[in-house]
C-alpha cells in the first residue's frame, strides 16, 4: 500500500477543511434563521388572505360555501400539474425523504407546498399549517445543502434541523420542535444531531419572535386541581380522547384509500369533493373553516356551552378526514388541538355540572383534550404534553395533562396499531425502515454487486432494503445455502429491484473504507461564501421586516387598546379584554397591563386581575394606579384588611399625570373601606385630610359632606353644608344636605323652614318632602315648642297623648299586656306627659311604628327632652 496513503500529511489547522465542522454549525444557524423567516411569511400570507377571503365581520353563506371549493379546486390544479409531491401535511414525505433518501427533497416540493398550503388554508379548509411548514423548512434545508456541495451524509443531517426550525417558529414552541423532531421525525431521542436540532429550534425562534413577538397560541386563564376525584375525570378524558383519536385516524385512512381507489383521471379534481363537503357544513356552521384557533381559544376561556362544542367535535371530525383524504394540501397538527379542545370541553362541562364543587373549570379540561387528541392521533405523547405547556404557557395542570395523554395514547394504539404517519406512507407503498441510521455506517446498498432495472422477482424471496445494516444481511445469508443471494427492492416501490447482494460482496463492502464524512477543498470554500451571503441575507431581511412590521404592529397595537379602553368605559368587558390581551402582546408596559386588569377587575375576573396586578407591583412597587386596583380586587373577595393596605399604598405612591383623577377615586376607597371595617375615625379623618387638599373646591365639599353625613357624623357634615349653603344659598344639594343634617340632629325647628327651601328647590325629592311632613306634624306635637303658654303645652301634651292611645289600640299585645287600660288624660301636664311616655314605651316594645303620624311619635318621643322625662321614669 502507497505509504503516502498510510500516512497522511497532517492537515493545515487554519485551512477550511479543519474548521469544516464550525462552518456546518454555523451554516445551520444561518439555514434555521431562513427557514424561521420563511415560515413567518407563510403564516402572514395565510392570515391575510383568509382575512381577504373571509372577512372578520363575517362571510356570507355564498362565501362560505364556495371560498373552499374554489381554493381546492385552484390547489388541487396546481398540485395535479405542477407540484405532484405537496399533497397531503408533508410529515410523511419528509419521514421518507429522512430514512430512504438521504434526505433529499425537490425545492419544488417545498414551493409547492408553500404556495398549495396557502391557497387551501386560506379558502378555509379543514387543515393546519404546521405540518406543511416541516415540509417547506426541511425542503429549505435539502436544497440549500445540496445547492452548496454538502454531500448526501451532510444533507440528511441538514433536513431534521430545518424540520424542528419550522416547527418551533409555526407553533412558537422551541423545546416541543426539538422534541417532535427527534420523537417522530427521527425516532430516536438520543440522535447524534440533537445539538443542531436545539440549536436550529432556538434559532428559528428568535427570528420568530423579532417579527411577530412572544406571543402564546393561546391565551388561557390559570387553572387548578381542585380535588383530587378530578384524576379520574381527566382519565375518562384519555379514554374518550384515544378512543376518538384512533375513530379520526381509521376514518382519514379508510377515506383516502377510497379516494385513491378511483380512476387517475379523476385525481385533480378529487380535492374539490373535500373544499365542497367543507363548504356545505359552513354554511350552517362557520366555525368549522380554517384550523379555528380561536374557537379552541373560546373554548379554553369557558365561552363555549356543551351541546355547541359537541356538535363542532363531530363535524370537524368529519370536515378534516375528507379534507385531507381527497388530496388537499394540509396537515393535522392544528385540526387535532381544535378536536381535543372541543372533546375535553364538552367532557369537562359534563363533569362540572355534574360535580361543581369538586371539578375545575371547563377551560382546564379543555386544555387536557387538546393534549390527549395530539397524542393520539400524533402518537408523540412527550411532544404532547411539551407542545401543550408551551403554546399556553400554564404548567398549572400538568399531571392531569400527562395522565390524559398516557391513557389517551394507550387506548388509540391498541385500536390503531400504525401510526398514521406510518400508515399514510404504506397506503403510498412507501415502508420505514424500523429506525433511522445517520453517520457513515456501512448499509446494504455498499455492498450491492449487480445493478439491474426492470428485473421483476416474485414476492416472499429473502428481500432487504438499501439502507439496513450491513450486519443484518450477513445474519440473513447465514440462514441460506452457500451462494445464496439476496434481493434488494426500492423502498418506494417494493416491484423496483436495486439489485442482489451475497456473501462475497458484503464481505468486500466490509474491506472498503468507510463513506468520507468531509467535504472536498472547493467545497469548503463554497460553503464559507454560501454562510456569509446568507447571513447578510437573514440579517437584513429580518432586520427590515422586523422595523417595518414593529412599527405596524405597534400602531395597530395601540389602535387596539385605545378600543378596549373605549368598551370597557361603556361596559363591553369581555370584548375589552380581549383587545386589550391582543395589544399586550405588542405594548407590554405597565400601562397596558393595567389597562387589561382594571378590565378584568370590572369584569368581575378578579383572580386574573391580580395576576397582571402583581406583576407590575414586582416592578413597580410604588405604583399608585396598581395598587389602587388590586385593592379593588381584594375588596371585592372581600378581603377588607387586605384591601385597606393597598388603598393606603396607593394614595401616598405614584401616580402618572393621565391618572390623576383615579388617586381620589383611591381615597374614596379607603374611606369605604374603614366605614365597613367600623373604623369611623380613620374614615372621617380620612375625609377631613381630603377637605384640606382642596377647601375650595365645592364639589368635593359637597361629596364630602354627604359621605359625613352617611357615616352619621351629621354634626361634622352640617358644619359643611352651612358653608356651602352660605357661599352657594340656592344649590339645592348644599340646602338639601342642610336639611337632612338638621332634621338628624333633632333640630326640627330649624329645619322647617330648611326643608320648606330644600323641597322647592327639589321637587322631585320624595326624603325630603317625606321629612319636610315629619318636621311639621313633630313640631304641631311638641308640647315643649318655644314660645307657647301653659295651656297650649297642655293642649298639645293632651293631642299626643291621644294619638299615642291611638296608637296603642293598633297594637293588641301591647295594651292587654297594660295592668290598667289607658283612660282619659289627666289635666296636669307631667301627668299626662309621663302616661303618655309609658303607653308608648308599652307599645314600642311590643310592635313598630306604622306610618308616618307613628314616626313622628317616635321621633318625637326621641327629643332630649322627651328622653329626660323618660330616664326619670325608669324603675
Amino acid at each position: 500500500m502507497d505509504k503516502a496513503k498510510q500516512n497522511p500529511p497532517p492537515e493545515d489547522p487554519y485551512s477550511l477543511r479543519a474548521h469544516e465542522d464550525k462552518l456546518m454549525l454555523a451554516w445551520t444557524l444561518v439555514t434555521a434563521g431562513l427557514i424561521g423567516a420563511v415560515t413567518v411569511g407563510f403564516i402572514l400570507v395565510t392570515e391575510n388572505l383568509a382575512r381577504s377571503l373571509h372577512p372578520e365581520g363575517g362571510s356570507s353563506e355564498w362565501r362560505r360555501l364556495l371560498m373552499p371549493v374554489f381554493g381546492a379546486a385552484l390547489a388541487g390544479f396546481l398540485l395535479r400539474n405542477y407540484f405532484p409531491d405537496s399533497a397531503g401535511s408533508g410529515i410523511p414525505q419528509t419521514k421518507a425523504a429522512m430514512a430512504v433518501s438521504d434526505g433529499y427533497i425537490p425545492f419544488r416540493a417545498a414551493l409547492g407546498k408553500f404556495i398549495c398550503a396557502s391557497i387551501t388554508l386560506a379558502s378555509g379548509i379543514s387543515l393546519g399549517r404546521e405540518g406543511p411548514s416541516v415540509q417547506v423548512g426541511a425542503g429549505i434545508a435539502s436544497s440549500l445543502g445540496r445547492r452548496i456541495g454538502l454531500n448526501r451524509q451532510r444533507v440528511a443531517a441538514l433536513v431534521p434541523a430545518g424540520a424542528a426550525a419550522a416547527v418551533s417558529a409555526a407553533f412558537n414552541t422551541p423545546v416541543a420542535a426539538v422534541i417532535f423532531t427527534l420523537e417522530e421525525l427521527v425516532g430516536n431521542l438520543h440522535a447524534p444531531l440533537l445539538g443542531s436540532v436545539v440549536l436550529s429550534a432556538a434559532t428559528s425562534w428568535i427570528v420568530m419572535r423579532a417579527m411577530l413577538g412572544d406571543n402564546p397560541l393561546f391565551q388561557v386563564p390559570p387553572y387548578q386541581l381542585v380535588h383530587p376525584v378530578e384524576f379520574a375525570f381527566y382519565a375518562l378524558l384519555g379514554l374518550a380522547g384515544g378512543l376518538v383519536s384512533a375513530g379520526f385516524v381509521k376514518l382519514i385512512l379508510r377515506s383516502r384509500q377510497w379516494f385513491r381507489g378511483l380512476p387517475a383521471s379523476t385525481r385533480t379534481f378529487q380535492p374539490i369533493a373535500g373544499g365542497l363537503l367543507v363548504g356545505l357544513i359552513a354554511w350552517f356552521v362557520p366555525e368549522v373553516l380554517g384550523v379555528g384557533y380561536h374557537i379552541v381559544d373560546d373554548a379554553l376561556n369557558g365561552k363555549m356551552i356543551l351541546q355547541t362544542m359537541v356538535m363542532l367535535l363531530g363535524l370537524k371530525i368529519i370536515a378534516t378526514a375528507f379534507s385531507y383524504s381527497s388530496g388537499n394540501a394540509g396537515g393535522i397538527f392544528g385540526p387535532s388541538l381544535f378536536i381535543g379542545g372541543m372533546l375535553g370541553g364538552a367532557i369537562g362541562s359534563a363533569v362540572h355540572s355534574a360535580f361543581p364543587d369538586i371539578t375545575g373549570s371547563v377551560g382546564a379540561y379543555a386544555l387536557a383534550g387538546m393534549g390527549a387528541a395530539f397524542a393520539g392521533i400524533i402518537r408523540a405523547p412527550l411532544t404532547s404534553v411539551i407542545m401543550i405547556f408551551e403554546i399556553t404557557r400554564d404548567y398549572s395542570i400538568i399531571v392531569p395533562l400527562m395522565i390524559s395523554n398516557l391513557v389517551s395514547f394507550f387506548i388509540s394504539q391498541r385500536l390503531q396499531r400504525t401510526p398514521i404517519y406510518e400508515a399514510l406512507l404504506d397506503q403510498d407503498g412507501v415502508h420505514l425502515p424500523p429506525s433511522q441510521l445517520l453517520g457513515p455506517a456501512r448499509r446494504v446498498k455498499d455492498g450491492l454487486n449487480e445493478k439491474l432495472s426492470g428485473v421483476q422477482v416474485p414476492a416472499g424471496s429473502p428481500a432487504l432494503y438499501p439502507d439496513e445494516p450491513l450486519e443484518r444481511a450477513l445474519e440473513l445469508l447465514a440462514t441460506f445455502p452457500a451462494g445464496s443471494s439476496l434481493v434488494v427492492r426500492n423502498r418506494l416501490d417494493d416491484q423496483r429491484v436495486e439489485g442482489f447482494l451475497n456473501l462475497e460482496s458484503a464481505l468486500a463492502a466490509y474491506r472498503k473504507d468507510p463513506p468520507a464524512d468531509s467535504l472536498p477543498a472547493s467545497h469548503s470554500g463554497r460553503l464559507l461564501a454560501a454562510l456569509g451571503i446568507g447571513l447578510v441575507l437573514v440579517l437584513a431581511g429580518v432586520g427590515a421586516y422586523t422595523y417595518v412590521s414593529r412599527l405596524d404592529r405597534q400602531a395597530a397595537a395601540e389602535e387596539q387598546m385605545a378600543r378596549g379602553n373605549a368598551l370597557a368605559r361603556e361596559g363591553r368587558y369581555d370584548e375589552a379584554i380581549e383587545l386589550l390581551h391582543n395589544s399586550l402582546s405588542v405594548l407590554r408596559g405597565p400601562e397596558q397591563r393595567l389597562a387589561l386588569a382594571r378590565a378584568l377587575t370590572e369584569a368581575g375576573r378578579y383572580n386574573e386581575a391580580a395576576v397582571y396586578l402583581e406583576d407590575i407591583l414586582e416592578r413597580i412597587p410604588s405604583s399608585g394606579p396598581a395598587n389602587y386596583w388590586r385593592g379593588r380586587t381584594y375588596k371585592a373577595l372581600g378581603q377588607l384588611p387586605n384591601a385597606r393596605q393597598y388603598f393606603t399604598r396607593s394614595i401616598v405612591g405614584d401616580w402618572p399625570e393621565y391618572a390623576r383623577a383615579t388617586r381620589l377615586d383611591a381615597r374614596w376607597a379607603l374611606v369605604d373601606t374603614l366605614a365597613e371595617l367600623g373604623v369611623l375615625d380613620g374614615a372621617t379623618a380620612e375625609l377631613n385630610s381630603l377637605l384640606a387638599e382642596s377647601p375650595n373646591d365645592r364639589s368635593l365639599m359637597l361629596r364630602v359632606a354627604q359621605r359625613m353625613f352617611e357615616l352619621r357624623q351629621a354634626e361634622a357634615a352640617l358644619n359643611l353644608f352651612d358653608r356651602l349653603s352660605a357661599r352657594y344659598p340656592n344649590d339645592a344639594q348644599a340646602i338639601a344636605g342642610q336639611a337632612r343634617s338638621l332634621f338628624a340632629l333633632q333640630r326640627y325647628a330649624r329645619a322647617l323652614p330648611v326643608l320648606e327651601k330644600a323641597s322647592r328647590l327639589s321637587p322631585s325629592r320624595e326624603d325630603l318632602a317625606r321629612e319636610l311632613r315629619l318636621a311639621r306634624d313633630l313640631l304641631a306635637l311638641d308640647p315643649f315648642a318655644p314660645r307657647l303658654n301653659a295651656r297650649s303645652r297642655l293642649a298639645r301634651a293632651t293631642t299626643l297623648y291621644e294619638r299615642t292611645t291611638a296608637a296603642l289600640a293598633e297594637c293588641p299585645e301591647a295594651r292587654d299586656s297594660l295592668t290598667s287600660p289607658p283612660a282619659k288624660p289627666p289635666r296636669d301636664l307631667d301627668a299626662v306627659l309621663d302616661q303618655a311616655i309609658r303607653l308608648w314605651a308599652a307599645k314600642r316594645s311590643r310592635c313598630s311604628a306604622k306610618g308616618e303620624d307613628q314616626e313622628a311619635l317616635e321621633l318625637l318621643y326621641k327629643t332630649e327632652r322627651l328622653q329626660s322625662i323618660a330616664r326619670g321614669l325608669d324603675p
